[in-house]
């Protein structure tokens, strides 16, 4: 009966290992250290732990991150290295985790899906039994309202470390059973029980019949005095389903708690798999050996040679991008992994550590309890001396890179690497904010990120105009246009959807060059890219913020190398019609100049007008998703407009024809998707399309560019989307805006009303005013239907421009920012492996 505190039920039958879940609670004391992490996932995995909540994580922030076998949800404090909570959950039970909420770092709840019930765990870890009235009161509070935030119908588990004695009194037997280690409860086991019985729950770990060893949770420094402390609860409805509860003293993480598991009957939610497609890293480096590259040309030779399907004057397209991206890569050898100082000698010191420490549980004799300090000093030593001559030998490798000649790239390539541990996120969100785990749905979640991002602003179908079009006959490329295309290629970038480096192609022989060029040929003279060229793989790279949200990571699409040689070509053969045709206020991709030029312009401007005692007003333009929101038919329109050949804009068309990307998450594909709006990212086209875009906008807005603003109204600097209008008052400004607005709506770009400032440059004599009027609020200006900050500093292409023109601001955080670089370099040495 209920009352007599003993579950009377008949023995269960045999279950099957799918239907039983692994829950384990463990207060680590610490994860802030070297390995920590990985040999806690090491020591669950022995013990085949599905769901394990961590007291004492001791790291900093919110998020979830992968290790080893597991994902790792955690909930720390913001900035301190104290307390902090998280759950563990296995790649078994990963793909039904439906909901994650950190609420403190003394409380976090996981949400599970299962095949008919859904499971709420809440980890909590309680003040000591001495600590305040007050911050007991703060955190059952919110252990209340985390329960009350439960749906109605999941399985509710509360589980932790409770810092509770809970007693074997009869009055309560109805929530805690006879079989506590201890008679009496304190202040924590009665809030414990005034919590159970508010919620109708059970506490499971002292409900079966265990001897004491495998009760108690926590031992005391010396040994002798052992406390039951860590507790699991379970809603009363559920209680059948909880088959064990027991202390796992065996498991090892230099903790004072022991681990403690609770089998639960209930079987989670299946989902199907995607298989990941691994790419082999090949040994590019290896090409810089004379023999090894002279070798692998002759090997493509051959394979070309002897390929009954090499390239051909009458294959299809199709056909001839495949047998080039076909070929293997013999001689190079697999790109070795990068090791760390953590090798075979360390993992031999902690298996004795754990060895000596099994043996003094099973009898604490004072031999078997110095040879286990003994161990564990040994094993502190042993991995300290492994990690210093490990950053030793990196020290000494860095700096032989530093006085080799031509080897800068290899110094600073090692200094990155010494950078600390970048989690991996395995899961995201969707729209409502639900965390969504399966693979399966990651995927289909990011692709459609991806889809509503670079299709958010889709044109309307528009005839192109006709005009008069530059029929100038264009030579086919000729081989020596191709060879320069490929000596082009930029080295040490990630292969696209093709798998080939640029390096491969660029040493690998005249077969192979002759092969790439009678493929431009056939591109060109048709018109017609291979399929392959029209896909783009897209890898998230995280920015800040929350890590599960796919709005803080920027997309880089990687294309195919081939494509790229043919990207390449067309470049330079539009190159010449839009320098030609582009104003001097652009800066952007222009040969001959740089942000510099431009920022030396801005300031000359500044000084020249502070000299003469004039005011000068400042409007910094911000787009939304600038090369993502260029209506494309528009763009052809814009190039007939400013006379680029009819060829060369129908081989453009071609590149951004029937375009698809995929999303890569962890080594899987997403399904493809159409890109049907703005400029192809990734391709270098981009660039200057952009600029002849921006162009056709500035001719349409009538804003008269000629002259300076020593002797007009009015003046643009522009470097790519980044603009500024500069002007004598403030309504000039407000008049070119706009009409550029307006003629650059027309081809598909937005004001970004909440990054584009305004800022007033004060004369020697007059202080800096604000533009406002009676209909104004202070601090902002009104152009049109936008209201914009109004600033005293802005940072234009890197540079910070202040409204004096005062240089002093710009050294200064030039040099706060190599303090912070010089600061961050030597704390990363600190925990180089972590």
């Amino acid at each position: 009966s209920l009352g007599s505190g003993l579950i009377h039920r008949r023995r269960p039958k045999p279950s099957k290992p799918d239907n039983d879940l692994r829950i384990f609670s463990w207060n680590v004391r610490s994860l802030y250290r070297a390995r920590a992490a990985a040999q806690l996932a090491d020591t669950l995995s022995q013990y085949k732990a599905d769901i394990t909540a961590i007291q004492e994580m001791r790291w900093t922030g919110q998020g979830v991150l992968e290790k080893r076998d597991y994902n790792i949800y955690y909930s720390c404090h913001p900035k301190h290295h104290m307390l902090g909570v998280g759950f563990l959950v296995s790649r078994k039970v990963k793909p039904a985790v439906i909901g994650f909420k950190p609420i403190s770092e003394r409380l976090c709840t996981l949400r599970v899906r299962g095949k008919f019930q859904n499971i709420s765990l809440i980890n909590v870890h309680a003040p000591t039994e001495d600590s305040s009235e007050s911050e007991k009161d703060n955190l059952y509070d919110l252990v209340e309202q985390a329960l009350n935030a439960c749906p109605r119908y999941d399985v509710k588990i509360v589980l932790g470390d409770m810092n509770a004695k809970i007693g074997r009194e009869p009055v309560h037997r109805r929530y805690t059973g006879d079989h506590s280690l201890h008679e009496n409860s304190n202040d924590n086991g009665q809030r414990i029980i005034n919590l159970a019985a508010a919620h109708n729950l059970v506490v499971g770990s002292t409900r079966f019949a265990r001897k004491n060893i495998y009760k108690a949770t926590w031992a005391s420094p010396d040994g002798i005095t052992f406390n039951q402390i860590d507790h699991v609860l379970i809603d009363r409805r559920h209680q059948t389903s909880l088959l064990n509860v027991r202390t796992f003293r065996g498991a090892n993480v230099d903790s004072d708690h022991f681990l403690v598991g609770a089998v639960f009957r209930a079987r989670v939610a299946t989902f199907k798999g995607v298989a990941a497609t691994k790419s082999v890293k090949i040994n590019i480096e290896a090409l810089k050996n004379e023999q090894l590259r002279a070798k692998y040309a002759e090997e493509v030779d051959a394979a070309l040679a002897n390929n009954a399907s090499g390239p051909g004057d009458g294959m299809p397209i199709n056909d001839i991008a495949s047998s080039l991206e076909g070929l293997h890569h013999p001689g190079l050898g697999r790109k070795a992994d990068r090791n760390d100082w953590f090798d075979d000698e360390c993992k031999l010191a902690t298996e004795q550590k754990n060895a000596a420490y099994r043996a003094m549980l099973s009898s604490r004799t004072r031999s078997r309890v110095e040879s286990y300090r003994d161990l564990r000093r040994k094993e502190k030593k042993v991995h300290r001396r492994k990690k210093e001559a490990w950053e030793k030998e990196l020290v000494c490798e860095l700096e032989g890179y530093r006085k080799q000649p031509h080897q800068a790239r290899r110094f600073y390539q090692r200094v990155r690497g010494m950078k600390p541990y970048t989690p991996k996120c395995s899961s995201c969100r969707d729209k409502q904010g639900n965390l969504v785990s399966d693979q399966e749905g990651i995927l289909e979640r990011w692709a459609e990120h991806f889809d509503e991002l670079l299709n958010g602003q889709l044109e309307d179908e528009v005839t192109i105009p006709h005009l008069q079009a530059n029929n100038d006959m264009l030579d086919p490329p000729s081989m020596d246009e191709t060879m320069a295309a490929i000596r082009r290629l930029k080295h040490n970038r990630a292969p696209g959807p093709d798998g080939i480096a640029s390096e491969l192609l660029q040493c690998g022989g005249d077969r192979l060059h002759s092969g790439l060029h009678q493929l431009v040929l056939r591109v060109w003279d048709e018109e017609v890219m291979p399929a392959d060229w029209k896909i783009g793989v897209i890898c998230p790279i995280f920015k800040k913020g929350d890590i599960t949200k796919c709005s803080q990571y920027r997309g880089i699409t990687l294309l195919s190398t081939a494509y790229k040689i043919f990207s390449s070509i067309l470049l330079g053969r539009i190159a010449p019609y839009a320098q030609a045709a582009i104003g001097n206020y652009q800066c952007g991709f222009t040969p001959g100049k740089s942000t510099a030029d431009q920022i030396f312009s801005l300031r000359q401007c500044m000084e020249k007008m502070r000299e003469y005692d004039q005011v000068l007003h400042h409007l910094f333009i911000d787009f939304k998703a600038a090369y993502d929101s260029i209506a494309r038919v528009k763009l052809y329109v814009a190039m007939r407009e400013l006379g680029i050949p009819e060829k060369l804009i129908r081989l453009t068309r071609m590149t951004m024809t029937d375009v698809r990307s995929r999303v890569k998450v962890d080594g899987s594909l997403s399904r493809e998707f159409h890109v049907k709006n703005g400029l192809r990212q990734g391709d270098g086209l981009s660039c200057v399309l952009f600029n002849l875009a921006l162009e056709k906008a500035i001719r349409d807005s009538g804003v008269r560019m000629r002259g300076t603003i020593l002797n007009k109204s009015t003046q643009l600097l522009a470097y790519a989307d980044d603009i500024d209008i500069m002007g004598r008052n403030s309504r000039d400004v407000k008049e070119s805006f706009t009409q550029i607005e307006r003629s650059a709506q027309d081809l598909g770009l937005h004001i970004n009303e909440d990054k584009t400032k305004y800022m007033v440059a004060s004369s020697a004599k007059t202080p800096t005013t604000t533009p406002t009027s009676s209909t104004e609020n202070i601090g902002q200006v009104e152009v049109g239907n936008y209201r914009f900050e109004v600033v005293e500093s802005f940072v234009y292409l890197g540079s910070t421009i202040t409204a004096d023109n005062n240089t002093t601001t710009e050294v200064r955080a030039r040099l706060s920012m190599k303090v912070a670089f010089l600061r961050g370099r030597a704390q990363t040495i600190e925990r180089i492996s972590r």
